[in-house]
């Protein structure tokens, strides 16, 4: 496998929701993917949904994997079916706590563990010959799973942290939103059992449209 980032210096010029949109609808047609995963946190205001959702409707691949995150729970006077139903739409199917196959690859979406309801994947849904792929769009619910658990699969990805978004040279992330603090910040980590898990620095921002020494990132895995 080799790992990279997508989009280069093109990423850097992230400004708000039109200009994210115009990036990501670009990015996702040069790289043309195979299977293309939403990690969760889609906007920060329901209100935002109906532009989202098309937007991630316009978005080409022949398989679409999603999982929800913390801000995906959070709505008061919207249920968490309109994010399903959402997602359903735009094409994507959604995890959680769930297993699929899609193009030889078997995934496993973990719900989130702030506002979702997690439950621990249970073993042998796969055969050995299958790539297996743990999603989980906040890092502590691998980083708390048990090592018999883990090495069942090849490689675990998460975002949430936004590499802290507000990054200071020399220390890293101001701030992750983690149960672990800085440990799982962003990057590439590997469990004592040999399993690799990947933490992205994802794309949108949280309550301030600010990002310093922590640029948006959508990450391709490239099998070989």
């Amino acid at each position: 496998m080799i790992r990279n980032r997508a989009g280069g210096n093109t990423l850097s010029h992230w400004l708000g929701v039109k200009e994210i949109g115009n990036v990501i609808r670009k990015t996702v047609e040069r790289i043309a993917p195979d299977w293309l995963i939403f990690g969760g946190d889609l906007c920060t205001h329901g209100l935002l949904y109906p532009e989202a959702f098309q937007l991630l409707s316009e978005l080409k691949a022949p398989w679409k994997i999603a999982v929800p995150g913390n801000w995906d729970w959070r709505r008061r006077w919207i249920p968490f079916s309109a994010f399903e139903t959402g997602m359903r739409k735009a094409g994507f199917q959604l995890l959680c706590n769930q297993y699929a196959e899609a193009g030889g690859i078997s995934f496993y979406g973990m719900d989130d563990c702030k506002l979702g309801f997690p439950l621990p994947p249970s073993a042998g849904k796969s055969g050995e010959d299958v790539f297996r792929i743990f999603l989980s769009h906040n890092p502590d619910n691998p980083a708390e799973c048990h090592g018999e658990l883990l090495k069942q699969f090849h490689i675990v990805l998460c975002g949430h942290t936004h590499s802290g978004q507000i990054r200071i040279p020399g220390f890293g992330a101001v701030k992750t939103s983690s149960r672990f603090g800085k440990r799982f910040e962003y990057g590439l980590y590997q469990h004592a059992c040999g399993t690799e898990m990947f933490v992205s620095a994802g794309i949108g921002a949280t309550l301030i449209p600010l990002r310093f020494m922590a640029p948006p990132e959508a990450f391709v895995l490239r099998f070989t």
